[in-house]
């Protein structure tokens, strides 16, 4: 369930990329994203494998969703406060 939407995310990330990095950039923006992602998955496995011995599949099953949605929660809150602090105040009237 977890890998759903793992291609149109990949679409998303790649072409905001693109729009918001200089193509002299690209190289260097591409190698980073995939050096942490990469990184990251490493990571992950171990801990998953430590998890599961410690606490059993079902649970770490259940972290795995559950700490993403809990993320995902946590950065639309972000997200909206970024947005309100975007917005100009509003210019009294002349007298």
């Amino acid at each position: 369930m977890g890998g759903a939407a793992h291609g149109t995310k990949n679409v998303l990330i790649r072409t905001l990329m693109h729009q918001r990095v200089p193509a002299r950039l690209h190289g260097r923006a591409f190698a980073a994203y995939n050096a942490v992602r990469n990184g990251a998955e490493m990571v992950a496995l171990v801990l998953g494998g430590l998890l599961i011995a410690a606490i059993g599949a079902r649970w770490t099953l259940f972290l795995a969703g559950a700490v993403p949605a809990i993320a995902g929660l946590f950065g639309l809150a972000a997200y909206r406060r970024m947005r309100r602090a975007e917005e100009p105040e509003p210019v009294p009237e002349a007298v």
